[in-house]
């Protein structure tokens, strides 16, 4: 008489496991869940008046308005606000006083930013009052649990701001919706 075919493939043993087994094989996914948590991506600075690195568009100690946004974001509505995000974001090469820009995410969170730089105050406001901006701003708006502005001038030459120092200005301004 031949064995079963099963009778080598011996029986677990659940005694012989820790209690702790359970805790011990979620340590890997809570740890990645802290970092992809703070995880984010940005495009780098770019725009039509900036190249290998520097303002092209005005002499380096010329001001240039810099306007940083940073928003939270019902995650049940992120992907039509991304929608909406990138609409604007393609539009910008387009408008007329734009320097340059960058865009910032967090790939698994709430949060995004924004910075934009303008030749003039009256190129970044005939910006927000755009088609583009009016639009994505309506339709975009209820999914934005919090938004903060910063608008500052700058020395052309001080160009890009990094993300920490937009973070730096940002934090500066009392202004929160």
């Amino acid at each position: 008489m031949s064995a079963p075919p099963n009778a080598n493939i011996r029986k677990l043993d659940r005694n012989r496991f820790s209690p702790h087994m359970p805790s011990l094989l979620s340590l890997p996914a809570a740890l990645l869940g802290l970092l992809l948590g703070g995880c984010v991506i940005s495009t780098p600075f770019r725009g039509p008046g900036f190249a290998d690195g520097k303002v092209t568009q005005a002499a380096p100690d010329t001001e240039v308005v810099v306007s940083i946004t940073n928003a939270t974001v019902n995650r049940d509505q992120r992907g039509p606000f991304d929608e909406h995000v990138s609409k604007v974001v393609k539009s910008l090469p387009g408008q007329p006083g734009l320097i340059g820009y960058a865009v910032r995410k967090e790939l698994f969170g709430d949060e995004v930013w924004t910075i934009t730089v303008w030749r003039s105050e009256a190129d970044r406001a005939r910006f927000v009052a755009s088609n583009e901006h009016r639009a994505a701003m309506a339709a975009g708006g209820p999914a934005l649990k919090t938004v903060r502005f910063s608008r500052v001038v700058v020395p052309a030459q001080e160009l890009p701001l990094s993300w920490e120092r937009a973070k730096v200005l940002l934090d500066a301004q009392p202004r929160s919706y």
